[in-house]
């Protein structure tokens, strides 16, 4: 009626039941034509519409499905235009990213605002993203993994991200569709069994280390025994094959040797203390209280020798290490300062200490006979070594230095010069404040 009176075009939808009982559903159309502005007339058009209705709300029911399943996904799904803009997107996609709807709309795939690093840890560059490089490189981007940081919960979740390219009928880009998933847990295991992996490789060069110990111990020991036995054995058979007076010569001789021999194992023993180092605590020591106790032991033969020891301790005075380790290293290099001295005015023994960063450097300084580097460097910290002839000396000192420091993972370096001195630097590192 309102139609009629206002000579209006109508449009109105209903369904009716047909006399073989099916219903259907008609869309009625019409226009009324007038005639002095009085509806005279109308045109209309009846059309039936069921299957239309029927496909529509398949349709409807297909995008609410899609969106349930889309939403009920535990993977992030976003659509985005080639201007990197999201134009369709699930719950996990704006979760999974520590956002807020409104937040993951408004924010574009290449906002700078984004805090990405890669899975070395670096910082990535916007363009660098998958979304970008997809667009740019018009082809599919995979399983790139990326450690996004979320404002909201202030933590960064790692996620394993594809991209694919969307085209249309003319092969023009028209949308890339971006899924990711939550790939932090595996990102975790990877992380612990790296640090396994470490661990295990250092474990497995401690052991090699160990190994090459016991291997050198071994020949030390069959070196150093052999000449001994083999003395004892042939005095043995001069003492069953001479007269009684030659057998008591054979029988001091066999003591003389059995005496080395003891010293020999004596000195064996220290060895193997020194190999066994990593069972040895360290403490905070102060250097001028272990260099004090070192020379009270050693003041009769520095005041024989008429030996200054000028010591200054003020940059790096404490160290963290095992007492007996660095009392041993002062002993040692202070005892051969002392044995090779020159006779000369006032020979002199410096030592200075001072730190870098988390190492701290000891400076040993002698003014005695010195070493030729040029023929003996390769043999200095060897065991049983000499450099200087009719001087009491075994060989042992330098070589139990060398192996305490290197037990502890430090390390010792020399310079020496004939008849000018030697100085020996000590790196002892890891020594936090």
């Amino acid at each position: 009626d309102e139609a009629q009176s206002q000579l209006k075009t109508f449009e109105v939808y209903y369904r009716f039941r047909r006399k073989d009982g099916e219903y259907r559903n008609i869309y009625d159309t019409g226009t009324f034509l007038s005639d002095g502005g009085k509806a005279k007339r109308m045109l209309g058009m009846l059309s039936d519409v069921t299957e239309l209705m029927l496909s529509r709300m398949a349709l409807t029911q297909s995008d609410n499905r899609f969106r349930s399943l889309m939403n009920n996904l535990n993977v992030g799904v976003a659509l985005y235009d080639v201007n990197m803009v999201p134009v369709m997107h699930n719950k996990t996609a704006f979760t999974l990213l520590g956002m807020t709807e409104s937040q993951f709309v408004g924010t574009a795939a290449m906002d700078n605002e984004w805090n990405v690093i890669d899975s070395d840890g670096d910082r990535m560059k916007p363009k660098d993203f998958p979304i970008p490089m997809c667009i740019k490189e018009k082809k599919a981007i995979k399983q790139v993994v990326m450690g996004v940081f979320r404002p909201i919960t202030k933590d960064r979740v790692w996620l394993m991200v594809d991209v694919e390219p969307i085209y249309d009928h003319n092969n023009d880009l028209l949308h890339v569709i971006c899924t990711y998933m939550d790939f932090s847990a595996r990102k975790r295991m990877e992380e612990v069994l790296k640090e396994k992996n470490q661990q295990l490789t250092a474990s497995t060069k401690e052991v090699e280390r160990r190994n090459e110990r016991l291997l050198e111990f071994a020949q030390i020991v069959s070196h150093n025994l052999r000449s001994p036995l083999s003395s004892i054995a042939g005095l043995s058979d001069l003492y069953f094959n001479s007269n009684e007076k030659d057998q008591d010569q054979a029988v001091s001789y066999i003591k003389d040797v059995c005496k080395k021999a003891l010293e020999t194992i004596d000195d064996l023993n220290k060895v193997l203390k020194v190999q066994q180092g990593d069972r040895i605590r360290s403490e905070k020591l102060r250097f001028e209280d272990c260099l004090s106790s070192v020379i009270e032991l050693m003041k009769i033969s520095l005041s024989e020798k008429d030996i200054v020891v000028d010591a200054d301790f003020m940059q790096a005075p404490v160290i963290k290490y095992p007492p007996i380790f660095l009392e041993n290293i002062l002993l040692n290099l202070l005892s051969n300062s002392i044995k090779f001295c020159l006779k000369k005015e006032k020979p002199k023994v410096i030592i200075r200490t001072k730190r870098i960063k988390n190492t701290v450097i000891l400076y040993f300084t002698d003014t005695g006979l010195g070493i030729d580097l040029s023929k003996h460097k390769e043999d200095i910290f060897s065991f049983g070594k000499t450099f200087h002839l009719n001087m009491d000396s075994k060989g042992v000192g330098l070589f139990l230095v060398k192996n305490q420091i290197r037990t502890m993972g430090d390390e010792i370096e020399v310079d020496s010069k004939v008849n000018e001195g030697t100085t020996f630097k000590i790196v002892f590192k890891n020594q936090y404040e």
